[in-house]
């Protein structure tokens, strides 16, 4: 009881600390996706009709969309292969066997993500809620046999709670089982309440709290080795339900920037668009207002008997509405026409800068159907580049933390081949997530090179000396991967170093059996000189000694 009690408390101080965001997203939510209704109406599950008619206006809803769908694209295509694991230590990453290994990992992990998993459905959810309240959350969570549930949870259910460094440490969920589903989650560990309505009622709903917080600050039955304490209360009864860990926290918490020092996002294009979005709505309304009374005008009459019984149907034929001069005694009230041109303008104007609230204008590529894919593919990774700041902490925040669970789950069921010897000597064995931000730098780099060695060439023909300036072999592997080359075509530096050296020593021993034949022949040639050199001084002596003689 104590310990549920803790964790109700936990709840309420937390919820103290979001209550000043809620009319905010509220306002958000209502004007711009309705089905994502705000924290208002914690447990309800069905928008009311209500919610929409605040909308008038679908400027903010389509951008927003948008955004979401180019986020999407850029960071977690199914299409593309959009994560990369590498090793920490880069010689490592850099050996052939453990690159492979690596590459086969990724390649497991994505087929993790990829259906019958929803995650690229709820990543846009995801990424919607990012953009639209600053902060969003996903829950990743393991299903034996079944393979791993994503879920993006509203934020009416979750409340957060951060470290001494701003980041989130601590989750709160608050959700709601009827009767049948508890006992099917929690079997007998829920309360007789819950027990006793699965036959009354089985449908009934009860509330439920779902803690995530550092193991070290729970005083409870967190199993050893678990970072993160994982504590299910029942809400009726104050009963623990359930209580375990996590090797890594099954929510994640993206937020769009930190600057307030508070556990929920802030800057996001919602929050900056929202008096636009507001004011446009306001002017949608009344121009609609105005439309309605151009069309169906206010009458003008003399008195009531005059119009009496009038109909406005088309093609009727009205009575007593003209004098005997043909005077109309009936006039219409015209709407003016400028005023609405001047409306519609601003509201044009209300929209542009709705727009590029969203990044409407860093969006669009340019409309010129002669752009090759790789001018395509440069603009994408230009866009990923300028909007780095706000990518960075998403891939921070959202996709290096999903990717670190997924790794740690499919590591923890033996999904993964044996690594090779060079990563067997690590007994902590920690890879990292290249992102695309990071891939797009490579491409940069790998383009600038390219463009650099173009311009050297002509310098390199006027004196071949210059090359030597130049390692070519990592400009090859730099060009190579900056292109996204997989690794399984990059052979590792040690091997080929050690090919080359043998090559060169080769190519030696071939110079000097080439040259043996030569120096042989001069030798005999020398020897034979040498010779006839000592026959020629013998002679001369023997001849000098006879003429002594004589």
């Amino acid at each position: 009881m104590t310990r549920a009690r803790d964790i109700l408390k936990l709840k309420q101080r937390l919820e103290e600390q979001r209550r000043p965001f809620e009319p905010v997203w509220q306002d958000v939510a209502e004007l711009t996706s309705p089905v994502r209704v705000g924290p208002r109406e914690p447990h309800s599950y069905m928008p009311s009709t209500s919610h929409n008619k605040r909308i008038h206006d679908s400027t903010a809803p389509e951008s927003a969309a948008m955004l979401a769908a180019a986020l999407w694209s850029w960071l977690t295509n199914s299409a593309s292969t959009w994560m990369t694991l590498r090793h920490t230590d880069p010689a490592v990453d850099d050996h052939q066997p453990a690159r492979a290994w690596l590459d086969q990992v990724s390649a497991i992990m994505l087929a993790a993500f990829a259906p019958p998993s929803s995650f690229y459905n709820e990543a846009l959810s995801l990424y919607l809620d990012y953009i639209l309240f600053g902060t969003a959350c996903m829950l990743v969570e393991d299903r034996p046999g079944r393979g791993l549930a994503f879920s993006t949870r509203h934020l009416r259910e979750i409340f957060l709670g951060q470290d001494a460094h701003q980041g989130v440490d601590t989750v709160v969920r608050v959700f709601d089982l009827t009767a049948r589903q508890a006992l099917a989650v929690y079997g007998d560990d829920v309360p007789d309440d819950i027990r006793q309505a699965e036959d009354r009622s089985p449908d009934h709903r009860f509330q439920f709290v779902h803690a995530c917080l550092p193991a070290e600050d729970w005083d409870g039955d967190t199993p050893r080795g678990r970072p993160i304490a994982s504590v299910t209360v029942a809400v009726q009864g104050e009963h623990v339900v359930r209580e375990a860990g996590y090797f890594e926290m099954p929510y994640l918490t993206p937020r769009w920037s930190s600057s307030a020092r508070t556990p929920y996002g802030d800057g996001h294009p919602g929050f900056v668009a929202l008096p636009d979005i507001k004011t446009v709505n306001a002017v949608a309304r009344s121009n609609l207002l105005a439309v309605h009374k151009a069309l169906d005008p206010v009458l003008l009459a003399h008195d009531e008997v005059g119009i009496r019984g009038m109909s406005a149907a088309p093609g009727s034929i009205i009575h007593g509405a003209v004098t005997d001069t043909g005077q109309p005694r009936v006039l219409p009230v015209n709407a003016q026409a400028a005023n609405l041109a001047s409306a519609v303008d601003y509201m044009e104007r209300l929209r542009t800068a709705i727009r590029t609230a969203f990044w409407r204008d860093r969006l669009a590529l340019p409309n010129d159907h002669r752009m090759t894919a790789f001018e395509v593919a440069r603009r994408t990774n230009e866009n990923l580049l300028v909007n780095g700041a706000v990518l960075g902490r998403l891939e921070f925040e959202f996709l290096s933390m999903a990717i670190a669970r997924v790794y740690g789950i499919l590591s923890r069921a033996g999904a993964f081949p044996p690594p090779p010897p060079v990563l067997q000597q690590y007994p902590d064995l920690r890879v990292q997530y290249l992102s695309p931000l990071e891939r797009a730098q490579e491409a940069n780099e790998a383009e600038a090179l390219a463009e650099a060695l173009s311009m050297a060439l002509p310098l390199a023909q006027a004196d071949p000396s210059a090359v030597k300036h130049i390692d070519i072999g990592e400009c090859m592997r730099t060009i190579l991967r900056g292109r996204g080359a997989p690794a399984r075509v990059l052979r590792d530096r040690q091997t080929v170093a050690r090919e080359i050296q043998a090559e060169r020593q080769q190519a030696q021993q071939m110079a000097v059996a080439q040259a043996a034949p030569g120096v042989a022949g001069a030798a005999r040639q020398g020897v034979e000189a040498l010779a006839g050199l000592v026959d020629m001084q013998s002679a001369e002596t023997n001849t000098h000694d006879q003429r002594a003689a004589s």
